[in-house]
């Protein structure tokens, strides 16, 4: 009876080494919640899941939203992040690196990322009738906190739904992967879900193009 309890021992020992190995490699990031102004609903949530897939197709684990607002609002006394903008107000400005290398090492993670994006939408009309256009402007901010270093700052990164994905080759090649790019909703819903993904490509682009893996063919 010795040996398979040792035997188990050294298994469970194993499996725990091997938990251990998997847990120091995943590498964190915690999204501050973005403000967002003038896009519908099902548009802010494209931009929402956009920056989100960003991350998790580069092999980066989102620290849930509750801790990362528990953390900014009680711990580090800031206000609430503001998500929804009246088209009347003002963006929020983003806050500092400073702030966000704070709220990274109070939750101990590798990444924080802050950002703002609004649309501009309007319809003119054309020989066959009226034709609907939108575009999204971004401004964001990404640090590493290991290294305390602004890997970007992002501003005023404006796309509009017309545009080509040039210049978008890895951001490009991640849209086909998320399978996100299948538009629905109001009339002018699709034209603003195309301009946030294309104006939050452009901003992420530098960034990806250092992490995503490269994929090549075999032989």
């Amino acid at each position: 009876m010795l040996l398979p309890l040792i035997a188990l021992a050294t298994l469970m020992q194993g499996k725990h080494i091997g938990d251990a190995d998997a847990q120091a490699d995943v590498k964190t990031v915690a999204v501050l919640p973005w403000s967002f102004r003038g896009g519908t609903d099902t548009a802010v949530q494209t931009a929402k899941d956009t920056i989100s897939l960003f991350f998790a197709k580069t092999k980066y684990e989102a620290v849930p939203t509750v801790r990362v607002n528990s953390a900014w609002e009680d711990k580090l006394g800031n206000p609430p992040v503001k998500q929804i903008i009246k088209d009347d107000d003002p963006l929020p400005d983003l806050p500092s690196p400073k702030q966000l290398l704070a709220l990274g090492q109070k939750l101990n993670v590798d990444l924080v990322c802050a950002g703002r994006a609004k649309w501009h939408t309007k319809s003119v009309w054309i020989s066959l009738g009226p034709k609907t256009k939108a575009d999204c402007t971004v401004d964001m901010l990404l640090i590493d906190v290991k290294k305390q270093e602004v890997l970007l700052d992002q501003k005023d990164i404006n796309a509009d739904d017309t545009r080509k994905e040039s210049g978008l080759e890895t951001a490009g090649a991640l849209f086909v992967s998320m399978g996100i790019t299948a538009f629905s909703g109001g009339p002018k819903t699709p034209h603003q879900q195309r301009a946030a993904q294309l104006a939050l490509g452009l901003a992420f682009e530098p960034w990806l193009k250092t992490v995503s893996p490269q994929q090549r063919k075999i032989g």
